[in-house]
């Protein structure tokens, strides 16, 4: 089972974070809040600790290796990365590897 956190007023969110066992899985912030200094970083570490609270010791989340801003912005965070294909698990959406960095958190 997923958490979704969301950071803003009701009926105008400036962003959300979903997290999935140890997988902080999506990370979405409205331009609105982007480079404000505390939108992302809230919702990170909001996720990080609901991966902690259900027991795992390490996050992780998957970046496109083109993405820097992502890359540089959780390398700020401590995450290590290393490179590895992800398979979408619906063949009938796609079976092509998509090449991803694993981001990293010891918690």
């Amino acid at each position: 089972m997923g958490v979704i956190l969301t950071l803003g007023d009701i009926g105008s969110p400036l962003g959300f974070v979903i997290s999935v066992k140890a997988e902080v899985y999506q990370l979405f912030v409205s331009p609105l809040a982007q480079g404000t200094g505390g939108g992302a970083a809230r919702l990170i570490l909001a996720a990080e600790a609901t991966v902690k609270a259900s027991g795992h010791t390490i996050a992780h989340l998957d970046v496109i290796p083109e993405n820097a801003p992502a890359i540089a912005f959780h390398a700020k965070w401590g995450e290590q990365n290393g490179v590895k294909a992800w398979r979408n698990g619906n063949p009938t959406i796609s079976v092509t590897p998509l090449p991803c960095l694993a981001m990293i958190k010891a918690l």
